[in-house]
């Protein structure tokens, strides 16, 4: 009997078989050409099994059922599946399992975009811009292991230190127009990007001509707004990496996770520079300094999340 190992994102779908130790048959699926979780899980393996689930859905509180915030048709329900004959071992939130999987990542596996001086003990951070959001720590214990927090970091009420961010995040909450406080995943995600191009369009006075975020990363090196909305892309950015960074105390490292990242740096138009000065504010000297000294990662693995639930697996988590 399998165990399939399952990545389920707002977007994408991610299988693998676990073997000995390994991960085996990786599968990326588009959760647009399926009607349901369990029709996805049965495309990539028919026959059930044990099943380790890591998510981007959110627990609802009945039943057990967990439900996503940004594609409202799918839901996993562990009775559903254990009808079906899935025994759903684990179910984590997905940024918990990217997390233990950055710390058991090696070699091409992680792209070093500053490497830094890790200090003994401290946690280690995985942010990740795709449809979403999402961050978690992981957090250094006896005998090298690691313990894994889960967050809803990404829902941050966000904060601007420019005049420039402050007229952009006016306009975005105006261009959202419902109501609400604005959070990092408004302004640095996939679902923001065209949202934040149609600010800085209006910000600058002309018109938009580009709908959505493949567009805007299509003619990023050509079109000026573009470019000016991926700058504040990564201002923003860097400004949430502060905050978990200082906040968790994770100066043992910074994994930037996400297909918009991954997107980004495969294009050429990962701005580190911008990034780094808005992470790297002028705040206490001391502060600014560890700052400085926290290596930072790409992650170079579309599976690390599948690699994570690997890992709890071997935890006995």
């Amino acid at each position: 009997m399998a165990t399939v190992l399952a990545d389920i994102g707002g977007t994408h779908a991610r299988f693998a078989i676990l073997g000995k130790g390994k991960i085996e048959n990786p599968e990326k699926l588009a959760v647009a050409d399926f009607k349901s979780f369990p029709a996805a899980l049965n495309h990539y393996c028919p026959r059930p099994g044990d099943l380790l689930i890591a998510t981007a859905a959110q627990p609802d509180g009945q039943n057990g059922r967990w439900r996503f915030l940004n594609n409202g048709k799918w839901v996993i329900d562990p009775a559903q599946l254990k009808k079906a004959g899935w025994g759903a071992r684990l179910i984590v939130n997905d940024f918990a399992a990217s997390a233990r999987g950055a710390v058991a990542l090696r070699g091409k596996n992680l792209i070093a975009v500053r490497k830094g001086v890790a200090g003994k003990g401290d946690s280690r951070a995985v942010i990740g811009p795709g449809t979403g959001l999402g961050l978690a720590y992981a957090v250094p214990c006896g005998k090298g292991g690691w313990r894994v927090q889960e967050t809803m970091g990404g829902h941050m009420a966000a904060a601007a230190v420019t005049e420039e961010q402050s007229g952009i995040m006016a306009l975005m909450s105006r261009i959202y127009g419902d109501g609400r406080t604005l959070v990092y995943e408004d302004l640095a995600s996939g679902r923001a990007l065209p949202f934040l191009y149609r600010a800085v369009c209006e910000f600058r006075g002309c018109r938009p001509k580009l709908r959505s975020a493949e567009d805007l990363l299509a003619k990023a090196k050509d079109s000026s707004d573009a470019k000016e909305t991926l700058r504040l892309f990564h201002e923003f950015l860097g400004l949430f990496a502060h905050n978990a960074v200082v906040t968790g105390h994770a100066f043992g490292g910074l994994y930037i996770d996400g297909g918009v990242t991954q997107k980004l740096y495969a294009s050429g138009l990962f701005d580190f520079r911008r990034f780094a000065a808005f992470m790297e504010l002028a705040v206490a000297p001391a502060v600014r300094k560890r700052l400085r000294q926290t290596p930072v990662y790409i992650v170079n693995n579309p599976f690390i999340a599948l690699r994570g639930l690997a890992e709890m697996a071997k935890d006995g988590t």
